[in-house]
């Protein structure tokens, strides 16, 4: 099941052709798509406000909440709502593009482009970005030191009467050179393919009814640096093809809902490879769901079973959760007090490609098995003054039925250089927590992040960062300067240090400098990767131009 590079040219036709080539229907309502937004992550402090896109990953969810703090651990730039440019002569613009392009020092190039329909009948959107990153600091790339990863995304709706028909494709390639670290490989390249169709049909009185059918192919291969050395045929290449079909029917009338939900997946390694624990797994679950929420108040719990081929010491685990949130600002407080909590038994299953994108320089050899854990989170904002506020999340986790967390394990190598991806059992406990302060034209924020118990692998104990931005009144320009400090018994000493000024040249033209992990830019120094042999990104500067047509 082979897919090169240069079938992409024939990729890219196929989608435009599927998307547009579908007949027009009548629509008794038109279909909105939100507005495309993207980023840029790297290892490096985050680039300031209004910067880059980062280049996520799409597929996988993370099991945790979103901090309610900004994070500057990462190389993050994001797009803002603006304005968009009206070139339509008078008549109703339909077709919507917008972009980000730019490059930096030492050897950066970023392209980022969208074209989207969100109103009117048969919407659509085709998404394309690439970046590329060439050199270390005082690194070359024909020594390993470089990253790529290239996306392409394509989906579209058609309505006909009450029913929605959506398909959608995506493509995603990624390379990391291995930075002469490993005597058995150059570098570890990927390449993942998705496809999805579902069906959502509405009814009288609330009613509706959904399907959703998916399957994706995942090929991660290798450079051979020493065809000599014995390494198993998995470590050079492997491929995973994982299927999966969801039901849903639900009902909503006024303020309450309820849902029955039911899904499959099955996985399965293909093609050659060595024996190895796992090569299949088959998944089901069945779950409800119901709650009652208004415009500041949600109440929700859901529960139900999952079972399958690789459930751990049992055959079937039981899984629920209840929670309620509250918004201030469309409650009777008018403000912008807030808080959640949740809790419950999770279980859930990673694919493989979901753990080998998330921890770097690692892969696995087999499927991955169930997740278990017992949880709790909570989240709180609270308006200290007209410009100011406080805001505090924390997470607690413990694992449920000997289902460990799958992690990289970074301080041990393996033969060939690359590290193993594994579980383990973990109690957890985080905090996030911080302030903002608005004077002026300025903003002040602080916070600080603490693994209390367990400490991730891809992270370090304690976290502590600072920024302040600033925003012309009319909004033309602006700067922002942040600082992060990371804690821990691995971590380099040296703060990352960014910073970004970006100039509005018109309501859809936006130029914009960046600055990321300046000390060691500056300095020409290295950072390290946790406390491996491997290094990090360890600074670059960077222009930028976003466009909106």
């Amino acid at each position: 099941m082979k897919f090169k590079m240069k079938d992409l040219k024939n990729t890219l036709y196929f989608f435009c052709v599927a998307l547009f080539s579908a007949p027009l229907f009548s629509q008794t309502e038109n279909v909105t798509l939100p507005d495309i937004t993207t980023t840029i992550s790297g290892e490096v402090v985050t680039a300031g406000k209004d910067a880059a896109p980062d280049f996520s990953k799409v597929i996988p969810v993370d099991k945790k909440d979103d901090s309610v703090l900004p994070v500057f651990t990462e190389e993050n730039v994001s797009f803002d709502e603006e304005p968009v440019a009206d070139f339509s002569f008078g008549e109703a613009k339909t077709i919507f593009a917008q972009g980000l392009v730019g490059g930096g020092f030492p050897g950066d190039f970023i392209g980022d482009f969208s074209v989207y329909k969100s109103i009117g009948e048969n919407p659509f959107k085709i998404e394309f970005s690439h970046l590329s990153k060439n050199g270390y600091g005082k690194h070359k790339a024909g020594d390993g030191f470089f990253d790529s990863n290239t996306r392409l995304f394509a989906e579209k709706t058609i309505t006909v009467k009450n029913t929605d028909f959506i398909i959608g494709g995506e493509y995603k390639k990624n390379e990391t050179g291995l930075q002469s670290a490993s005597l058995f490989f150059y570098d570890l390249n990927s390449q993942e393919a998705f496809g999805n169709f579902s069906v959502k049909k509405s009814f009288l009185h609330g009613f509706e009814f959904e399907s959703k059918s998916g399957g994706s192919w995942y090929n991660r291969y290798a450079g051979i640096a020493d065809s000599e050395n014995d390494f198993l045929s998995q470590e050079k290449n492997i491929d995973v093809v994982y299927l999966n079909q969801n039901l849903n029917f639900s009902w909503s009338v006024k303020k309450l809902f309820f849902a029955l939900n039911g899904r499959v997946d099955y996985g399965t390694l293909a093609g050659k490879f060595d024996s190895v624990e796992i090569e299949n797994i088959f998944r089901a679950e069945a779950s409800a769901s119901a709650g009652w929420k208004n415009d500041f108040l949600d109440i929700f719990a859901s529960g139900g079973i999952a079972g399958g081929t690789e459930m751990g010491t049992k055959k079937s685990i039981p899984f629920f959760n209840a929670g309620i949130s509250f918004a201030g600002k469309d409650s009777p407080l008018k403000n912008n007090f807030s808080f959640g909590v949740r809790g419950g038994l999770d279980t859930y299953f990673n694919s493989l490609s979901e753990l080998e994108n998330k921890y770097k320089f690692s892969q696995l050899v087999f499927l991955p098995t169930e997740t278990s854990d017992w949880f709790v989170n909570a989240k709180v904002s609270v308006p200290v003054s007209k410009f100011a506020s406080i805001y505090s999340s924390a997470e607690f986790r413990k694992t449920a039925f000997e289902n460990g967390t799958w992690e990289a394990i970074y301080d041990s190598k393996t033969d060939s250089g690359i590290f193993e991806i594994a579980p383990s059992d973990r109690t957890l406990f985080s905090t996030d927590s911080g302030f903002s302060y608005l004077w002026n034209v300025f903003t002040l924020s602080a916070g600080w992040k603490s693994n209390w118990t367990h400490v991730p692998s891809d992270e370090f104990k304690n976290y502590v960062s600072t920024s302040i931005s600033f925003d012309s009144k009319e909004k033309s320009w602006g700067f922002s300067i942040s600082v992060q400090e990371d804690i821990g018994s691995d971590s380099d000493k040296c703060p990352l240090l960014g910073g970004e000024v970006y100039y509005n040249l018109k309501e859809s033209i936006k130029l914009s400098f960046e600055l990321s992990d300046a000390i060691k830019l500056f300095a020409r120094k290295d950072r390290d990767f946790m406390k491996t042999d491997y290094l990090v990104r360890a600074g670059c500067a960077s222009l930028f131009a976003k466009f909106y047509f």
